[in-house]
C-alpha cells in the first residue's frame, strides 16, 4: 500500500534586504527550488508569494509592504506569482539603470557624501524620464499621408520627504547609524532632518562621544550602581532598632511574639553615630550625605521589618 506524503512548508529562506550582496535572482532560484520539493503545499500563487516575501527585510520589506498597503492587496502582482516575480526583478535587478542607481545607492563613505550621491541619482533619474517623456508617433491620415504627433508621458518625481523614501535612504546607512536613526525616526519629519541626525550620530561615533542610546544605557547603569551602593551601606550599618536621638536602619527577620521581639531588640541594639555617612541614591557614589534618622516598622502578618525615613 502506497503511503501519501503529507505536504509541508519549505525551510525558511535567508534574509533578503534588496542589496546586491545577495542578488534577487539567487533568492528566487533558491525559493523555487525549495517550493518544487513541496508541490502539494505550494499550489497557489498566494502561498508562493507569501513564502518568497517571508524573508524580506530592510528595503525589500519596505517595498513589498508599501505595494500591498497602497493597493490593499488588489494589485495584480499579488494575484499571480509570475507577475510578482517579474516586478521584483524589475525593481531590484536593475543596477545598471538610472532607477537601479537610486534603488541600490548605499553609504560607502561619510553620511554627507551618501546623501549628496543619492539626491544626484534621483535628479538624474527624473531628467532621464523627462527626456523620454515626449514620444514621436508616426501615423497615416485618411488621405494616406504620413503624419507625426507628440505624445506626452507622465513625468516621474521622487519626493525625498515622503516617509517611504526617507526610510529607503535610512536603510542604506551603516548598520550602527541606521539603528540609532530608526530609534528616533518618528520625530524626523523631513529628509533634511534625517540627514542631519545621521551626520550628528556619525560625528559622535567618530569622536568617540556616546550616542543617545549609549547615554541612556549609561544613566541606567549608573543609577543601578548607586542604588546597590546605597543599599549596601545601609545593610552594613544596620542595627536592630532605633534609640531616640540616634540614627538607625533596621532590616532583619524578627520573632513572632511581642515579648520575643522586645528581647531581640534589647540584645541586638547597637548605636550609630549621628555623623555616619551614606550614599544618596541619586548622586555619584563619591558624594555622601549625613544618614537621616530612620524608624523601624513592622509589616502586618509578616516576620520582617522595613525602614522609613523620619
Amino acid at each position: 500500500m502506497k503511503l501519501l506524503q503529507r505536504s509541508r512548508p519549505a525551510k525558511p529562506l535567508p534574509p533578503f534586504d534588496g542589496s546586491q550582496g545577495f542578488p534577487v535572482r539567487n533568492l528566487i532560484a533558491l525559493a523555487e527550488l525549495r517550493m518544487e520539493a513541496e508541490p502539494g503545499y505550494y499550489r497557489t500563487s498566494a502561498r508562493k508569494i507569501a513564502y518568497l516575501t517571508s524573508s524580506f527585510t530592510g528595503r525589500a520589506g519596505l517595498w513589498v509592504s508599501n505595494q500591498y498597503r497602497e493597493s490593499l492587496g488588489a494589485d495584480p502582482i499579488f494575484k499571480a506569482y509570475e507577475e510578482f516575480k517579474r516586478m521584483l526583478l524589475c525593481y531590484f535587478d536593475s543596477s545598471d539603470t538610472k532607477l537601479g542607481q537610486v534603488i541600490h545607492c548605499k553609504q560607502e563613505g561619510c553620511v554627507d557624501e551618501y546623501a549628496e550621491r543619492w539626491s544626484r541619482a534621483i535628479a538624474d533619474l527624473e531628467d532621464d524620464v523627462r527626456r523620454q517623456s515626449e514620444i514621436l508617433v508616426f501615423f497615416t491620415d485618411q488621405q494616406g499621408k504620413l503624419r507625426r504627433s507628440v505624445v506626452q508621458k507622465q513625468s516621474l518625481q521622487i519626493d525625498a520627504n515622503l516617509r517611504y523614501w526617507r526610510l529607503w535612504w535610512v536603510y542604506g546607512l551603516d548598520p550602527e547609524i541606521q539603528a540609532a536613526v530608526l530609534a528616533n525616526f518618528h520625530r524626523l519629519r523631513f529628509f533634511e532632518d534625517v540627514v542631519m541626525r545621521a551626520i550628528t550620530l556619525e560625528q559622535q561615533l567618530t569622536s568617540g562621544a556616546p550616542t543617545l542610546v549609549e547615554k541612556k544605557q549609561r544613566r541606567t547603569t549608573a543609577r543601578m550602581s548607586d542604588l546597590v551602593s546605597w543599599v549596601a551601606v545601609r545593610l552594613d550599618r544596620a542595627p536592630s532598632a532605633r534609640k531616640k536621638g540616634d540614627s538607625f536602619v533596621a532590616i532583619e527577620d524578627l520573632p513572632d511574639t511581642p515579648a520575643e521581639r522586645k528581647g531581640s531588640r534589647r540584645r541586638s541594639k547597637r548605636k550609630i553615630d549621628d555623623t555616619a555617612l551614606t550614599v544618596h541614591p541619586t548622586r555619584k557614589p563619591s558624594e555622601v550625605v549625613p544618614l537621616l534618622h530612620t524608624e523601624t516598622r513592622f509589616a502586618p502578618r509578616s516576620n520582617s521589618s522595613y525602614t522609613t525615613l523620619v
